[in-house]
């Protein structure tokens, strides 16, 4: 699958089922942006399990990296290997773009639906592209 079309199936632009068969679940994405949020950074174990807890459900590892892969090549997340192993290794946290698009609350829901029929959401996403610029 290209990069294209991962990023097309992420903002919800084609509305077609992820690779199990099941429709992508943006409340995963949510419930990622807001723990990395609010912790500077969690390692790939704690962010699982708090996103578990927080969805009230287990998620399927292969599920959970897809959303963390799509989520950083979509500049989003960062992913931190401290390269050691059979300690906690691996951390992630929100880009300094994420982060301020989160703060302005310019970050756009991940509802499979793309909102640009009225003219404040046009205005906002001009807005998130002005403040995010690095």
């Amino acid at each position: 699958m290209t990069s294209k079309s991962n990023r097309t199936k992420y903002y919800g632009v084609c509305d077609s089922p992820a690779q199990n068969g099941k429709q992508y679940d943006f409340a995963i994405d949510d419930a990622i942006i807001n723990e990395l949020f609010i912790s500077t950074s969690l390692s790939s174990g704690d962010l699982k399990g708090k996103l578990e807890k927080k969805l009230g459900r287990d998620i399927f590892p292969k599920t959970y990296y897809n959303h963390i892969n799509m989520m950083i090549e979509d500049n989003l997340l960062k992913r931190i290997d401290l390269g050691k192993r059979g300690i906690k290794s691996v951390y992630y946290s929100l880009t300094e773009a994420a982060k301020k698009k989160q703060k302005l609350m310019l970050m756009p829901p991940r509802t499979g639906e793309i909102h640009r029929t009225s003219y404040f959401s046009i205005i906002k996403e001009i807005y998130a592209h002005i403040f995010s610029r690095t």
